[in-house]
């Protein structure tokens, strides 16, 4: 008799609803007005963009002082022996806003060294036997530079040349 009470009883809890256990007699239910409530934030992101480069800035946060652009080697470090050295190459403005052509004359006699843009002669000097010379652009609105450019470098007096030679956009 006393297992068949304590089964009664054991069933009775089971099948009692929950709300009927609980002190207060109102059942406490979540609603969506509390989560209404918390305050919703907005972000205006810019997007800053170079070549491989993409930068996430939020508003308010100030824009990290690096380069957007790649550096571009448009004439890769190269000694050159023998005859003129003449070479072409394009610049993009994706490269950068600075370019700098650059020679180092290793021979013993002075050589002529000549930089051409979009066609029209820009310099055109003697660099004596053991200098050096760089032939420096920039695009001051910073857009990044772009043209055709050629350098172009001889022996006046037929001698062989012996000079290091690269030019650099960054």
């Amino acid at each position: 008799m006393i297992k068949f009470l304590g089964l009664g009883l054991a069933a009775s809890l089971l099948f009692t609803p929950i709300t009927s256990l609980v002190d207060s007699p109102t059942v406490q239910k979540p609603s969506v007005s509390e989560v209404s409530s918390v305050e919703s934030f907005t972000f205006n992101n810019n997007i800053y963009e170079g070549p491989g480069t993409k930068i996430l800035v939020g508003d308010g946060i100030e824009v990290p002082e690096i380069s957007l652009f790649s550096e571009a080697y448009k004439i890769i470090p190269v000694n050159h022996t023998g005859g003129a050295f003449n070479d072409e190459f394009t610049s993009t403005p994706s490269d950068g806003v600075n370019l700098n052509i650059w020679m180092r004359n290793n021979s013993g006699h002075s050589v002529q060294f000549q930089v051409k843009r979009n066609g029209l002669l820009f310099t055109d000097q003697e660099i004596a036997a053991g200098a050096q010379k760089t032939v420096s652009f920039k695009d001051l609105l910073g857009n990044g530079l772009d043209g055709t450019y050629k350098v172009y470098i001889y022996s006046t007096s037929g001698y062989s040349l012996d000079v290091d030679v690269s030019a650099r956009q960054f």
